[in-house]
């Protein structure tokens, strides 16, 4: 079953390095790197005899860095069941992107 958005909160928050994790990007706040932004994307659901027994949660988590070699990058890509969707800068600041089902 999927797990609590609490629970995903408190551990990218606790990642070393990390000045915090936002569930949605906040548009008041001025942000300092090494931080990261994550959304719901999807759902998955698990089907068996026209029921549905298990879903996840499928969440964009984008960690915005100015170091291209951030060690936070491994800590995200070894979450079971997270994967590398893509990296572009803006701003003068790397965003890594991963999909994750949690």
């Amino acid at each position: 079953m999927a797990q609590s958005q609490q629970e995903l909160q408190t551990l990218l928050s606790e990642f070393p390095g990390v000045t915090d994790a936002y569930f949605q990007k906040p548009g008041n706040l001025t942000l300092v790197p090494d931080y990261i932004v994550y959304e719901i994307d999807d759902e998955y659901v698990l089907r068996a005899d026209d029921r549905a027994f298990a879903f996840f949660n499928k969440y964009t988590v984008t960690l915005v860095t100015r170091d291209q070699e951030c060690p936070v990058k491994q800590l995200i890509r070894d979450l079971p069941y997270a994967s590398f969707d893509r990296m572009f800068i803006a701003g003068g600041l790397y965003h890594f992107v991963y999909n994750l089902y949690f």
